[in-house]
């Protein structure tokens, strides 16, 4: 009887030791949500779908490159979702539709991510990195039903201000543009050779790349850029 109370009392402490250390784990990853403090990268993996006659459920597997504390912004199909993520990397959703979701289907917007509560020192310097991601030599093309274009894009970038020029390689037009990058999104308006306004809009992915939107005049043009 000695030896099993002695034996009980290890499993109380043990067991008082972990819910301890996890309630510390939990403190530590703390997220302040009010206060975004860069990018990071969101990768979002197709799993398996169920269900039939145009009522179909399909699992996504969200995935932040960030620690904590961050927030995957995506489209499935047009239309918009969010994955917040506290206390880990990743997490899983389901998103239902008439049709199994595909790959293509998906497209993420951004990733955000937010400061860790007691760390906001560290979350300057993740922002000021994001940011210098844009800085660069850009190539790639626009696309608007069976219209495409080359593109050059050319980025400078200072704090969290950019100037760069973008030319059509169709046309052969430069338009210039300063601006100000906000989390992993880039924007600027311009005239185009109509005199219409127009807008584009440039998305930071991962791995160098990133999406290339132009619109004005009741026409969008969608592509990609690859940072040589």
């Amino acid at each position: 009887m000695k030896n099993l109370k002695s034996s009980s009392v290890c499993t109380v402490v043990f067991a008082a030791s972990m819910i301890s250390m996890s309630s510390s784990l939990v403190q530590a990853a703390e997220c302040d949500f009010k206060k975004p403090i860069g990018v990071c990268t969101g990768t979002i993996k197709v799993g398996k779908t169920a269900g039939s006659k145009k009522s179909f459920t399909t699992t996504l597997y969200v995935k932040s490159s960030a620690g904590a504390c961050s927030k995957v912004e995506y489209f499935v199909d047009s239309t918009p979702y969010q994955t917040v993520l506290n206390n880990s990397n990743s997490d899983t959703e389901s998103v239902f539709g008439t049709k199994p979701t595909i790959k293509s289907d998906v497209e993420v917007e951004k990733c955000t991510a937010y400061a860790i509560k007691g760390k906001d020192v560290v979350g300057e310097e993740t922002s000021t990195s994001g940011q210098q991601s844009f800085a660069g030599h850009w190539t790639g093309s626009l696309r608007w039903m069976i219209v495409s274009s080359p593109a050059t894009v050319d980025i400078a970038v200072q704090g969290s201000s950019a100037r760069g020029t973008w030319v059509d390689g169709k046309s052969h037009v430069t338009t210039n543009f300063s601006t100000t990058i906000r989390s992993n999104r880039l924007s600027f308006s311009f005239t185009d050779q109509s005199g219409a306004p127009s807008q584009g809009v440039i998305v930071f992915q991962s791995n160098n790349a990133a999406t290339f939107k132009v619109s004005g005049s009741g026409i969008e043009f969608v592509g990609k850029l690859r940072k040589e």
